[in-house]
């Protein structure tokens, strides 16, 4: 069983991380964020393994599904995660 977006939240912040979870009709674009100055930037998980985790959490799939990592991380977004997606703050 896929953890729920509260565990998640919970095993993202034992490393210094958070989700700030935005949601449109039609996407919902997901950013990791650093919560601490100790965050473990080698401790994220790679993208393709955040979407197994998120999409299930989320109800949601495919491009319907936008994921960012802070610049710092050692996981760096894939492009196909992030096209289209607005990313403007």
């Amino acid at each position: 069983m896929a953890p729920s977006i509260d565990e998640l939240r919970t095993m993202l912040e034992t490393d210094g991380f958070g989700l700030e979870i935005n949601e449109q009709p039609d996407r919902t674009h997901v950013e990791v964020v650093m919560t601490s100055p100790d965050a473990c930037a080698d401790c994220i998980v790679p993208e393709s393994i955040m979407r197994m985790y998120l999409e299930p959490a989320l109800g949601v799939q495919g491009d319907a599904l936008t994921i960012s990592y802070p610049p710092e991380s050692a996981s760096p977004t894939s492009t196909s995660s992030t096209a289209g997606a607005d990313t403007t703050p």
